[in-house]
């Protein structure tokens, strides 16, 4: 999550309680494992778009086990 400003061995508050927004930073399992991407609704699809462009953008499909697990609000750095 580099391009998110978000790195190595820091530390995020999650809010649990929040649904999800367009462009919101979003904790996810996505197949079981758990992944820190930038959620996008687009129409009826949903994407999981990573802040590094190293990684690919997933695309969520009804045959995937997907949860939205909780929505970014801080990120605390080390100093």
């Amino acid at each position: 999550m580099i391009d998110a400003g978000i790195h190595e061995n820091d530390l995020l508050v999650i809010d649990r309680s929040l649904t999800a927004s367009n462009n919101d930073l979003v904790v996810c399992t996505l197949n079981g494992d758990f992944t820190l991407k930038r959620i996008v609704f687009k129409d009826t699809h949903i994407s999981l778009v990573p802040a590094n462009r190293d990684f690919p953008i997933m695309n969520i499909d009804t045959s995937q086990d997907f949860e939205v697990w909780g929505v970014v609000k801080h990120v605390i750095h080390s100093v």
